[in-house]
């Protein structure tokens, strides 16, 4: 169920249920929220104006990263997923890589980061294994930017993204 009138009180639009009691707050960003409820239903409210609050159907969910035109999620079966919108140039940010089971997603506040013009979201895998993807604004370097390059031979419990930066924490509780 998507609420997309901004000025409506979230609170009238869904009426308590014994699932819905145990909703957990997931993410919110730039006019819009996401909360997971205790059966992984996702329930979204807020503006849509990029189609990032039409949730794919069919799926529970583990995560959801919000960002203003996009949204990225892990299903119950580990899925990596991101649908809504980009900035021309950076539709690679909604593009997550194919062949593995993830655990955790995170993606920029609004799709496009910092005076680099870099657009990017960063993972860990079900294995421990970090990986970055998104655009680049390659007309001022062809090298990838440091938040794009996850350092090697790590194992990572979460990676978080935010202007034209990665953070993150391995599983030896170093923080890079």
């Amino acid at each position: 169920m998507t609420n997309t009138n901004f000025g409506e009180d979230p609170s009238s639009v869904y009426e308590a249920t014994p699932t819905m009691s145990c909703a957990q707050p997931v993410d919110t960003a730039w006019r819009a929220s996401c909360a997971l409820t205790a059966t992984g239903d996702a329930v979204c409210w807020g503006d849509n104006g990029y189609g990032q609050l039409d949730i794919p159907a069919r799926h529970k969910w583990k995560m959801l990263s919000i960002s203003k035109m996009h949204i990225c999620g892990v299903t119950a079966d580990g899925e990596g997923l991101c649908w809504g919108s980009a900035l021309s140039g950076f539709e690679e940010i909604l593009r997550v890589p194919s062949g593995y089971r993830w655990s955790i997603i995170h993606t920029t506040i609004d799709g496009r980061n910092g005076a680099d013009g870099a657009a990017h979201s960063c993972g860990v895998t079900m294995d421990g294994e970090g990986l970055c993807w998104g655009a680049y604004d390659q007309t001022v370097s062809t090298t990838p930017p440091e938040w794009y390059l996850v350092p090697a031979g790590k194992t990572w419990l979460s990676i978080v993204v935010a202007d034209s930066l990665s953070c993150g924490v391995t599983t030896d509780y170093q923080g890079l």
